[in-house]
């Protein structure tokens, strides 16, 4: 009985001191190897300004989302508005329910288009950037943009061309607005997926409208100005860059913690005084 006990024994310590010895992994290995140096960092600063609500987009496009109407249909079947964006059953009615339904939430999308500024408070504080934050409701960011294609086609087939150019153009400035704020690498694609939603929609009025030339260059002229700068693209990365950063970090300090608990364990004490380095 008691050499099993001390056979047990036995075989605890060396599975604490296996673990010791990982925990201690990377000070081992910096013995026989050279570590990097540190890294410059330089340029890897987002430059962040404080809006205030009243001048961000993002509120507003916050409100909208609360504010969108979207008819009830049954779980698992296409989506009613992906549909009629697309072209597909096309239902005149239905379609003027949506629009007049949505008449609050596209009065907020109307004005994100006429804002300068959009900014995802989550990143106010550029020194925590945890990968816990929360995302908005992008998916509805989206189905939004939709909307107000819809609803600019509806206007296309009343004969409004150019109030149905001015609302597809509409998507395409709230997707440049998101595509140059400081986002995540998600939120950026979003943005981009709702300026094509505008820039498509664009093609479909161009094509049955009879625009004069002057018209289209005045549209193409505005169209001109929302450019991709890849600034956004940019931010996202230093975004997700230093979420990664936080994550690791967060670990080590984890692992540290669970390092000096097991020390303090009265049968390891022994362990740490024989050996202070561990």
């Amino acid at each position: 009985m008691k050499k099993t006990i001390k056979i047990v024994g036995v075989i605890i310590c060396l599975l604490v001191l296996l673990y010791i010895l990982f925990l201690n992994l990377p000070k081992i290995l910096g013995l026989i190897t050279k570590d990097i140096g540190v890294v410059d960092e330089t340029g890897l600063e987002l430059n962040i300004e404080s809006i205030p609500d009243s001048d961000n987009g993002f509120i507003n496009l916050q409100k909208a989302v609360l504010l969108i109407y979207v008819p009830v249909q049954a779980t698992g079947t296409p989506s009613i508005i992906n549909d009629l964006y697309s072209g597909k059953n096309w239902d005149e009615k239905l379609t003027e329910d949506i629009v007049n339904k949505n008449e609050q939430s596209l009065l907020e999308f109307s004005n994100i288009a006429l804002k300068n500024k959009f900014q995802n408070t989550a990143y106010n504080n550029t020194t925590h950037f945890s990968p816990d934050l929360p995302l908005p409701s992008l998916n509805n960011w989206r189905m939004l943009s939709m909307i107000s294609s819809i609803k600019s086609q509806t206007l296309l087939n009343k004969g409004k061309n150019n109030e149905a150019m001015e609302e597809a153009i509409k998507s395409v400035k709230v997707g440049q607005l998101i595509t140059d704020s400081n986002t995540t690498l998600i939120e950026y694609l979003v943005g981009i997926a709702i300026k094509k939603i505008g820039l498509d929609t664009i093609e479909k009025v161009k094509i049955k409208s009879n625009f004069t030339a002057t018209e289209l260059s005045n549209y193409s002229s505005e169209l001109s100005k929302m450019f991709d700068t890849k600034k956004g693209l940019r931010s996202s990365f230093i975004i997700e860059h230093k979420m990664r950063e936080y994550q690791i970090d967060q670990f080590m300090s984890e692992l540290k913690n669970k390092k000096s608990e097991l020390l303090q364990e009265e049968f390891l004490s022994g362990f740490a005084e024989d050996f202070p380095g561990i």
